[in-house]
């Protein structure tokens, strides 16, 4: 079991530092999007430094990669929740840091999103709902996703109360919330000056 085990949390790393913004801008913009705008290799970046295209490619491969994961993960553990748990860490750890990218990946949203569309695709559809409309209160798209990204965990156990699936993704979002730091940091310094 433990040899299984250390398969599945090395498939889950792996599968999340597929790199598909960089792959997106070098084949098809020839480009390192690592030195452009805020050097992260999400969907976001690519859209403010390439096109729309870009950003829907890379925002639907990021998803994908996470909802694969942990499909494949469930599908070969059932109800191993502690595992399963620690595998979607995993995943959004290979996005933000990818050894195959020197570390510099996204910021994990993508895959936080394909994760939470397995595990609970309720929550998820309420969050992708809740993004536009709190980003349109709050006129920022950045906030909007940090709100659905912090109620997340709320939601999750709200809905199945399983507490160990709950603390995987609390420790998740806070994963993304920590990669998107910077971002709220300059948010707040142009809401002061």
């Amino acid at each position: 079991m433990l040899l299984e085990t250390i398969i599945l949390f090395l498939f889950s790393y792996f599968m999340g530092t597929f790199p598909s913004g960089f792959l997106y801008s070098k084949i098809f913009r020839k480009t390192d999007i690592r030195k452009l705008g805020s050097g992260s290799t999400g969907a976001m970046n690519v859209y403010r430094n390439t096109d729309k295209l870009g950003f829907l490619i890379t925002i639907l491969a990021d998803i994908l990669k996470g909802s694969i994961a942990m499909f494949v993960i469930l599908k070969l553990l059932g109800t191993h929740e502690a595992i399963s748990a620690f595998s979607g860490i995993l995943v959004i750890l290979g996005h933000i840091y990818p050894v195959t990218m020197q570390f510099k990946g996204g910021k994990g949203l993508g895959p936080f999103l394909g994760i939470m569309l397995i595990v609970n695709w309720r929550v998820s559809t309420l969050g992708l709902i809740m993004i536009p409309i709190a980003s349109t209160i709050f006129k920022n798209l950045t906030l909007g996703v940090l709100l659905m990204v912090i109620l997340t965990p709320i939601g999750v156990f709200a809905s199945a109360q399983k507490p160990i699936e709950t603390v995987g993704i609390t420790i998740s979002a806070i994963l993304v919330f920590f990669a998107h730091r910077n971002n709220l940091k300059e948010i707040l310094k142009s809401k002061n000056s």
